[in-house]
């Protein structure tokens, strides 16, 4: 290559890069960056606008609850954070080439609770007039509130907790040169491409996020978390218009930085899911007959059909009422009868937790309250439901009658601190069966049935007490022998029975994690859940079809 040419290359790179940069200094909202970046051995870091000290995020956070305590508050809050993000895709199958998507914001939320009434406000100015003007905003609507409140909050206790944590990470993604981003996916890429009639359709997603929570009781943190959300998932077609779409189970959302995708090995995982999806779409198509059957969900499929209607269910601000005009209510209502009671499966111990390396690990949740492990289902009895301070309380007799002093379990969440606290759910941990099963040793038995994977997409009512799932990979098994791809399948379900008819679950080796939207509140707001899980065999899912048409 002449020097004239590398130069001109290197100066497309860096004056792209640099108006990006431009761009990004004004925290404006999302930017695609010109394709020449691609190609750039510059990093996001050179390109965002440089980080705010966390002792000016600090000293805004207490000047914000200080001003709201002036102003007649009797608890304020704030969470208050600089997020950096960073996409890089290549969805199309047929040819390779990644674009990048970055965004920089500054945003908080402000929450304060006068005469037991709460009200929110929010902004993106990193000011002191601007903090301190919402402040006093939240107090004024909260003391409005408190004219017409039929229901008062009541916090439970919590000790005040200051100190400083970030996610383990070994590499940020935010200093990797934009290159060897793009030469990691077309990486990627080539392991896929290297099995017949098989695809990768690729991205990451990476978050970078400096978080500060301050209250009035004199809690003070700061954490810096680093999330990445890898969306690879390899393909293979053979029929028209159909194909298989298999997940590279060592790719999963995670927190942590680079090195959560590129480690030893993962490019021959890709290509031995590759293979498998290859194998899987030389099948013959074919439609199912409606009725009921047994069916195989592998642990992606389980993980996220209980995190949809079981996890939701367990969140307590549904269970109370609290959401009954935005995201619903839940089918385990009211606690009183539900705590002890078997709810599911007795092969079913299920704990929360917001530990790394789940997606949204922290130290301490957006109430302040310190994250613990903690159970939910034990052999198939409700034993707690997900809490926040404003939420604990109303179980005060059952904990009284273990025993226990009514404590948050630490799932106060704001996806982004703009938005306003709720119950989410924590990562839920599934725990495996306790006798060696693959996924093949839970259909080898079956006369007749079908295999599900990759089914993530589950509609539920607003109780969550029945749903259906219509997407996934669908195989029928004969005589413990996959021997078609299925279409044209729906399962349908009533929560509490399906969860009781769970048979057999698959051991260690079977678990999958699944991560996936949520709404909460009203407006609607994005939050995350996740799952791990193994595998589980149903006694009978009732299968309908969605190729019917009324006309």
């Amino acid at each position: 290559m002449s020097p004239s040419l590398s130069s001109r290359r290197d100066f497309l790179a860096t004056t792209s890069v640099s108006a990006a940069g431009a761009m990004l200094a004004r925290r404006l909202g999302a930017q695609l960056l010109p394709s020449a970046v691609k190609r750039s051995p510059l990093s996001a870091t050179t390109i965002f606008p440089a980080p705010m000290a966390p002792a000016w995020l600090q000293s805004l956070a207490t000047t914000a609850v200080n001003a709201a305590r002036d102003a007649g508050a009797t608890y304020a809050d704030i969470r208050l954070a600089e997020r950096h993000f960073m996409s890089v895709s290549s969805i199309d199958p047929s040819k390779f080439d990644p674009g990048f998507r970055l965004e920089s914001a500054f945003t908080y939320g402000v929450r304060a609770l006068v005469d037991g009434a709460w009200a929110f406000a929010y902004g993106t100015s990193p000011s002191e007039s601007a903090v301190v003007a919402s402040a006093r905003a939240a107090v004024t609507s909260a003391r409005g509130f408190a004219k017409t409140a039929t229901r008062r909050v009541d916090f439970a206790p919590a000790p005040v907790v200051t100190g400083e944590w970030e996610t383990p990470t070994r590499l940020d993604p935010f200093t990797v040169p934009l290159e060897d981003h793009t030469a990691f996916l077309g990486a990627c890429s080539l392991a896929a491409n290297r099995v017949r009639h098989a695809w990768g359709s690729l991205g990451i997603d990476w978050t970078k996020e400096t978080r500060v929570f301050a209250s009035s009781e004199g809690s003070l943190t700061t954490q810096r978390y680093w999330r990445t959300w890898p969306w690879i998932f390899i393909g293979a077609s053979l029929h028209v218009g159909r194909g298989v779409v298999v997940p590279v189970p060592t790719l999963v959302p995670s927190s942590g930085g680079y090195e959560v995708v590129d480690f030893p090995g993962v490019e021959d995982d890709i290509k031995r899911t590759a293979e498998e999806a290859a194998q899987l779409a030389m099948l013959p198509l074919g439609t199912m007959d409606v009725g009921r059957y047994p069916i195989v969900f592998d642990g992606l499929t389980l993980g996220a059909t209980f995190g949809r209607t079981v996890g939701a269910a367990l969140e307590l601000d549904r269970v109370l009422g609290y959401e009954a005009d935005a995201s619903g209510t839940s089918y385990l209502s009211p606690p009183a009868s539900m705590l002890d009671a078997p709810v599911v499966s007795p092969l079913l111990n299920v704990t929360g937790h917001r530990a790394p390396p789940s997606f949204l690990a922290t130290k301490w949740d957006d109430d302040g309250v310190e994250s613990r492990p903690f159970p939910l289902v034990n052999q198939g009895r409700l034993v707690d439901y997900s809490s926040t301070r404003h939420t604990a309380t109303a179980l005060q007799s059952y904990y009284a009658g273990h025993g226990r002093t009514p404590s948050s379990n630490g799932c106060a969440t704001a996806y982004q601190a703009e938005l306003p606290v709720s119950v989410a759910s924590p990562h839920l941990t599934i725990a495996p069966g306790t006798t060696r099963a693959s996924l093949e040793d839970l259909y080898k038995d079956m006369s007749h049935g079908l295999l599900v994977r990759m089914g993530s997409d589950v509609a539920v009512d607003h109780q969550l007490a029945s749903g259906f799932s219509s997407d996934g990979c669908v195989f029928e098994i004969v005589k413990g022998k996959i021997v078609r791809q299925i279409f044209g399948s729906a399962f349908e379900f009533s929560t509490a029975r399906h969860w009781k008819s769970l048979a057999a679950l698959g051991d260690a080796r079977t678990t999958l994690t699944a991560a996936f939207d949520s709404e909460k509140g009203q407006p609607w707001h994005r939050m995350i859940q996740s799952t791990t899980a193994p595998a589980g065999l149903f006694k009978d899912v009732n299968v309908m079809s969605t190729r019917v048409s009324l006309s």
